[in-house]
């Protein structure tokens, strides 16, 4: 709003070396990746054979030994070969959640407050709106147009 974010939920740096950590420690991780603000990282460089390699023709191949170079991570998914690797980590981490992507061995973690209706109790707070008025005034309208 007014050229500044009203909600911004990610994985601190400091958290987020040391879920790499533990993933690189893994023999069960495959690869990492991560998605930053301005970057995409991967621990294995871009595979050109793969259709939808264009979309990644820019991220930059580490190792996740060391910090990243940014103030916070949006997502850490990594790839694996048994779904306990990933549960007994992050355990770890209560601040994050670990989703399974469907029919596959990648996982999406990322912050606990990188929901919806963070964000918009967030954004109702800045805008000094009671979220229970918006909630109020956005029911009132559908009803008007669906009902």
């Amino acid at each position: 709003m007014n050229g500044r974010n009203l909600f911004r939920a990610a994985i601190d740096l400091d958290t987020a070396t040391s879920i790499f950590h533990d993933l690189r420690a893994s023999n069960d991780v495959l690869q990492i990746t991560a998605d930053a603000e301005d970057y995409y990282f991967s621990s294995k460089p871009v595979d050109y054979t793969w259709d939808g390699w264009i979309d990644y023709a820019d991220s930059i191949t580490t190792d996740f030994s060391e910090p990243l170079p940014v103030r916070d991570v949006f997502k850490i998914t990594p790839n694996v070969r048994r779904a306990e690797a990933v549960a007994e980590i992050m355990s770890r981490y209560p601040e994050v959640d670990a989703l399974n992507f469907t029919g596959e061995d990648w996982y999406q973690i990322k912050s606990r407050k990188a929901a919806k209706h963070y964000a918009l109790a967030e954004v109702c707070r800045q805008l000094g709106i009671a979220l229970s008025d918006w909630f109020h005034s956005v029911m009132t309208t559908m009803r008007q147009y669906y009902c």
